[in-house]
């Protein structure tokens, strides 16, 4: 979206994109996204959209020039924060 508060994935990019995964037999395992002036956790629009129950939403704080990574499940409106271990 042209907003700092929304992003938006072309409805017509995702059913291609969403397409070609199941074509090759790919499933979506994660989503992610910034957050350029708020902390790493979903925002009610986030968890509003939030339409896939089985997937990671990865989230990065860029606020007060610090990077924070964070990840959640989201489903039915519900947040839980997953631990996450990058190696």
């Amino acid at each position: 979206e042209a907003s700092p508060l929304r992003y938006n994935l072309d409805p017509q990019d995702q059913f291609r994109i969403m397409t070609t995964m199941d074509e090759r037999g790919e499933e979506l395992s994660a989503i992610y996204h910034s957050h350029t002036a708020s902390p790493a956790y979903p925002s009610q629009t986030d968890i509003n959209l939030a339409a896939y129950p089985d997937v990671l939403y990865l989230i990065v704080s860029l606020a007060d020039g610090e990077k924070d990574l964070r990840g959640y499940t989201i489903s039915d409106g519900e947040v839980n924060e997953v631990e996450l271990q990058v190696e």
